[in-house]
């Protein structure tokens, strides 16, 4: 197999790019060499569509090998909270930015829909229900200041203009930003 298919494979099925392979010895059971042998069987004979069931065969023979080396264990073993951290980290040093999930999950090094799927799984939240949430804090925080202006605290939370920001402000807190600054001042 080449390198960069069995990391493109492993990436669709386990949803991780940063994988290393070694060259280590596994007992590779019976599913193994019956697999390696339909696909010998498959060249060999050169029917119609063999190059289709030589290309699928490839990809269960990697899979078979990835179940046998028990590299979902491994990865599994790996502490989830991990990705999570990385991800919140970024959302609070990124927080004025837009958002992007293809460029989160390369923070992570996840494929997206792993990642989106397993951080809610964690925290309850989307990925991007938790970026607002913390763009939102920091608004309260800025907010908090009485020589920041509404519009000036919107921009420097990312937000591309003040009725967005007002409206996601209000869902949040219950509150408009000038509402909520009069109570706290």
């Amino acid at each position: 197999f080449e390198t960069e298919f069995l990391e493109e494979l492993f990436f669709g099925v386990y949803g991780i790019r940063d994988i290393r392979f070694s060259n280590t010895i596994v007992p590779c059971g019976e599913e193994i060499p019956a697999l390696a042998f339909r696909f010998m069987d498959e060249y060999d004979r050169k029917r119609e569509g063999f190059s289709y069931n030589l290309s699928n065969l490839s990809v269960h023979i990697a899979i078979a090998i990835f179940r046998q080396t028990g590299i979902s264990g491994q990865i599994a073993a790996q502490n989830p909270q991990d990705f999570v951290s990385k991800a919140i980290t970024h959302f609070a040093e990124h927080y004025e930015e837009s958002f992007s999930l293809d460029a989160l999950s390369k923070v992570v090094n996840m494929s997206k829909y792993n990642f989106a799927r397993k951080f809610k799984d964690m925290t309850g939240k989307t990925p991007y229900a938790y970026f607002q949430d913390i763009r939102m804090m920091r608004a309260l925080e800025l907010l908090s200041n009485p020589d920041n202006r509404v519009i000036d605290v919107a921009v420097q939370c990312g937000f591309k203009n003040h009725s967005h920001f007002t409206q996601l402000f209000r869902r949040h807190t219950g509150l408009s930003p000038t509402e909520y600054r009069a109570r706290i001042l």
